[in-house]
């Protein structure tokens, strides 16, 4: 059974796709090169506001028990390619900015949204 699109971005959205910000605006950005212990930290809290969000968005709209499992299951999917780019990034003790966006990346790869570019640098909006 499919899965509307939009259903899947709302959920999905939460995703560590800033891997790491709270509240927009009302978060310090990382000091970079930052500690493995406290990026991996940083991290898994966000996946665990995620995982809060998405459960509550599930149990709120009601959504059917198979698209549910089926969301879930992308969600994991996800968080274990993030947490699999982590643990390769903190393996010298520290994390770079650049590796940091290499995470963000792959986090943002698991959002439906994040698939085309909406830019207006290719020229086709105005």
């Amino acid at each position: 059974m499919k899965i509307s699109k939009w259903v899947l971005a709302v959920v999905l959205a939460a995703l560590p796709a800033t891997a790491l910000a709270g509240e927009k605006g009302e978060h310090e950005k990382m000091k970079f090169p930052v500690a493995a212990a406290e990026f991996r930290a940083k991290v898994t809290a966000r996946q665990s506001r995620h995982k809060e969000r998405m459960e509550r968005f599930l149990t709120e709209k009601k959504i059917p028990a198979d698209k549910a499992k089926e969301i879930r299951e992308r969600a994991a999917q996800t968080e274990a390619k993030v947490n699999a780019k982590v643990s390769e990034v903190i393996k010298d003790g520290t994390v770079t900015e650049d590796e940091a966006k290499a995470v963000r990346e792959i986090a943002r790869a698991g959002h439906p949204h994040h698939k085309h570019d909406h830019s207006e640098k290719k020229g086709d909006r105005k």
